[in-house]
């Protein structure tokens, strides 16, 4: 039996999640009740029809990951005692040759680093994990760190 992974979320990440799976499944039913294209064009399988099943399919998937996700997740909503180290939840103000970078540490359901938010997963989000302001690494010098 497999183990089964936790998927760590910021409250407002949980949210955002929950409410994309309503969406899909919404989306799922509308298609469903809406126009199917016609199985059959004479004696062949209907190219409209096998696009339809390609994207309930793509759907469903895509579903089903969004409620494992739901299914396996754990909420990070109280900000941690020792607030002064990184954990996930934090959000952090680097100094770099390149000025300020501002970032938040999240689990990998809700990381999107164009927005700035870092997997505690990834080798940059595990090499920033317990460190305090002041400390360095890489190219960075950590200037803040903030739970809400």
């Amino acid at each position: 039996m497999r183990a089964r992974k936790i998927f760590f979320l910021t409250p407002n990440g949980y949210k955002k999640i929950k409410n994309e799976c309503e969406r899909l499944k919404k989306k799922k039913n509308a298609k469903i009740k809406g126009d199917v294209p016609a199985s059959f064009e004479s004696d062949a399988v209907s190219s409209d029809y096998l696009f339809f099943l390609e994207e309930l399919d793509l759907l469903n998937k895509k579903i089903s990951e969004l409620e494992e996700v739901i299914r396996n997740s754990k909420v990070i909503s109280a900000p941690p005692k020792r607030q002064n180290i990184i954990q996930i939840g934090a959000k952090i103000i680097l100094e770099g040759k390149k000025g300020l970078r501002k970032i938040m540490l999240v689990g990998t359901a809700e990381s999107d680093p164009s927005q700035g938010k870092i997997s505690t997963d990834s080798p940059f989000g595990k090499s920033l994990l317990g460190r305090k302001v002041g400390d360095r690494m890489e190219d960075y010098k950590i200037k803040k760190i903030a739970y809400e």
